[in-house]
């Protein structure tokens, strides 16, 4: 059996003192051998709890401990089992075979920590939902008389067949109303899709023109929580109309988007210009 010195018991604290099994054996032994907590080999064991990085005080313990070895029969052999057992450990945890850092189960769910050594608590932070878009314009106070009109875009959208999407388009004369008109009966059907409803200026007016189809369908992407938005237009078409966020919508270049228990459907309006309805 090899013998026991300073620099191999000096080796074997060092791995032992971030190992919990093999510090609590070998406190264990030394309340065992110790004349009380003013012992100078327990007040030894105390500094390198204290402060583990301290070589100093490592050595310190080694010394005690040997020292109390040859004072104490019994003592040196424990002590040898015990150095002899984090040499094993310590030789296992560096092998190649330990090193491994893998996760074999074929079906995972929930949240997974991968690591080699975790030393104190694990907090993990459920992911919290993206917030559902309400991205409708406000609605006038002052909004009268157009309960007709409302009353005739249900009707389309109550005939309309289940399982496809619908397209209403509402044309008309700059200033008459339109965006207030469609504003107003979407805000009515919001508790009918709670995945949200969305809205898109094409830029129509705009001084810089008009925005492109594939910034639009991204705007839309990002609403329902998409984190990683498609490069390209087709892409990100197929994602809404595949349901990778939280809310599947189709695109027909409309202005507002909505899904829910009912069919999706957009809602367009423009104005009337030289026989053609411009957005």
């Amino acid at each position: 059996m090899r013998s026991l010195n300073v620099p191999r018991l000096v080796k074997a604290l060092t791995w032992a003192v971030g190992n919990r099994i093999a510090w609590d054996g070998l406190t264990e032994m030394v309340q065992g051998v110790a004349d009380g907590p003013g012992d100078e080999l327990d007040g030894a064991l105390e500094c390198v709890t204290q402060e583990p990085e301290n070589r100093e005080n490592v050595i310190a313990l080694a010394v005690a401990l040997l020292d109390q070895a040859e004072r104490r029969s019994g003592l040196l052999p424990l002590l040898r089992m015990w150095a002899s057992q984090c040499e094993r450990e310590f030789a296992q945890a560096s092998s190649p075979a330990a090193q491994v850092n893998a996760v074999t189960a074929s079906v995972l769910s929930g949240t997974v920590v991968q690591a080699r050594e975790i030393r104190g608590g694990v907090h993990i932070r459920p992911e919290q939902p993206p917030p559902v878009p309400r991205q409708l314009l406000p609605v006038p106070a002052d909004f009268v008389d157009r309960e007709a009109d409302i009353e005739t875009l249900e009707r389309f959208r109550a005939q309309h067949a289940a399982g496809t999407a619908l397209l209403i388009a509402v044309t008309g004369p700059a200033g008459v109303g339109k965006t207030a008109l469609v504003s107003r009966w979407l805000k009515r059907l919001e508790p009918s899709y709670p995945d949200g409803q969305l809205y898109a200026d094409l830029g129509a007016y705009s001084t810089v023109g008009l925005k492109r189809p594939s910034d639009v369908l991204g705007g839309f992407l990002r609403a329902l929580g998409c984190r990683q938005v498609p490069a390209e237009l087709s892409e990100k078409g197929g994602s809404l109309a595949l349901g990778d966020s939280r809310a599947a919508t189709r695109s027909h270049g409309g202005q507002r988007l909505q899904r829910g228990p009912g069919p999706s459907f957009g809602a367009r309006w423009g104005r009337q210009h030289g026989g053609r309805r411009q957005p």
